[in-house]
């Protein structure tokens, strides 16, 4: 097989590994398996196309923070543009303007309750949260001093992961 044919499939298995949500599928699989490059080619473009994949997560997670800033500032610039509007119908006594394509009013807005003082309110009006979650590494810790004394329940699991220099 040809490197341009091999970059190529690798191509096709990509659109078909982002076609299926990221799962490897027995399809995908088997066209992986098929491919007739020896362990180490296909291991060198497997690594390839994985720090291409890191790259673009990478630039997608930037992005996202960089879209999350501009919406930020978007939201802060429309509460000042609303607040400018409103003072300006509260100091020219206008309730209501109407333009072709708007109708501009001011709104009494139901009550709300505006926190001065925390430690001036009475208990019964305090909500007592309670939570509790698992400790893995007590857990671990545990396991790991105590072989002898299982914990119900739980086990340790050994696995093996790829690790791409």
């Amino acid at each position: 097989m040809k490197l341009y044919e091999i970059a190529t499939e690798y191509r096709e298995i990509q659109a078909a590994l982002e076609e299926s949500g990221g799962e490897l599928t027995p399809e995908i699989e088997a066209r992986l398996t098929g491919n007739q490059e020896t362990l180490a080619q296909k291991m060198e473009s497997i690594a390839k196309l994985d720090a291409e994949w890191q790259a673009e997560c990478r630039s997608c997670l930037e992005e996202s923070e960089r879209i999350g800033k501009l919406h930020d500032a978007r939201m802060g610039a429309i509460e000042s543009l609303r607040a400018y509007a409103l003072r300006c119908l509260q100091s020219a006594g206008i309730k209501k303007v109407e333009t072709p394509l708007f109708v501009i009013s001011r709104q009494a807005n139901p009550a709300r309750v505006v926190v001065d003082d925390e430690d001036a309110i009475p208990a019964k009006f305090w909500i007592e949260k309670i939570t509790s979650s698992i400790s893995k590494d007590a857990i671990k810790d545990s396991i790991k001093a105590h072989p002898e004394s299982p914990i119900p329940g739980v086990h340790l699991e050994t696995r093996e992961s790829l690790r791409i220099k």
